[in-house]
C-alpha cells in the first residue's frame, strides 16, 4: 500500500507490515519530519542514523531511540531554551559523546 498525504507526505506499508508515515508539519516548520506520533530524524530532530526517532520538547528536552543500533537516549535539562528551528547545540554534544560510546 501507497499513499500520499496533502502535505506531500507519503504513507506505505513497510515489508513488515507495519504502516509508516513520512510527512511534514506544516505549523512547525519546513524540516520537522513525523512518523506515526514520533518525530523522525531531521535537522531540528537529530538521529544517530536513518532509522532514529523520538521526540524534541520545549527549553531543549530530546528523547530518541535507534532500532538499528539498540540504543535509546533521554536528556532532560535544568534550565530551559528557545532552542530554534536548528535545535538545541547541547544535543550536539551529548550525541557525538553517545556515538563514542556505541
Amino acid at each position: 500500500m501507497r499513499s500520499s498525504t496533502p502535505d506531500g507526505g507519503l504513507v506505505h506499508q513497510g515489508g513488515d507490515g507495519d504502516l509508516r508515515v513520512d510527512a511534514r508539519d506544516a505549523t512547525a516548520g519546513p524540516d520537522l519530519r513525523f512518523g506515526l506520533g514520533f518525530q523522525l530524524a531531521a535537522p531540528s530532530m537529530p538521529g544517530l542514523g536513518p532509522a532514529s526517532f523520538g521526540h524534541t520538547g520545549a527549553g531543549g528536552r530530546l528523547l530518541l531511540a535507534d532500532p538499528d543500533l539498540d540504543v535509546a537516549f533521554g536528556y532532560v535539562c535544568n534550565s530551559a531554551r528557545d532552542i530554534g528551528p536548528g535545535g538545541d547545540p547541547r544535543w550536539a554534544t551529548l550525541l557525538t559523546a553517545l556515538r563514542a560510546c556505541l
